[in-house]
């Protein structure tokens, strides 16, 4: 027995609904690309804990957890804006600095601590 023409037409049509259904929600947009200025952020908390006249062990022990939570920061951002963050000293060009809102997010985490 011989399909009609109408039942292969009708299988074509549900394959390519369900085709683009599928790709269509699987599909991610290509991440965009940004940089982080990560040794002026260091620098700048390096220099707040000199400041407060801290032990050279405690200062240590400070700059490794503030790093940590700043990577913390860095991959939530990448996550929540699809992104890939570059370390700004390996950036020519092309890719938009988030410094300030890493920073922001990382001031946010401290005083959320508090």
């Amino acid at each position: 027995m011989k399909p009609s023409f109408s039942l292969i037409a009708m299988m074509v049509s549900i394959s390519a609904v369900s085709t683009l259904t599928v790709h269509t929600f699987l599909s991610q947009p290509s991440p965009t690309f940004v940089s982080v200025d990560v040794k002026s952020t260091l620098d700048a908390y390096h220099q707040a804990l000199i400041k407060k006249e801290m032990s050279l062990d405690e200062q240590t022990e400070r700059l490794t957890q503030f790093a940590d939570i700043m990577h913390e920061e860095i991959e939530a951002y990448n996550a929540q804006h699809n992104t890939i963050a570059f370390v700004s000293a390996a950036v020519v060009g092309g890719a938009v600095d988030v410094t300030p809102q890493i920073q922001r997010a990382i001031v946010k985490h401290y005083q959320d601590k508090e």
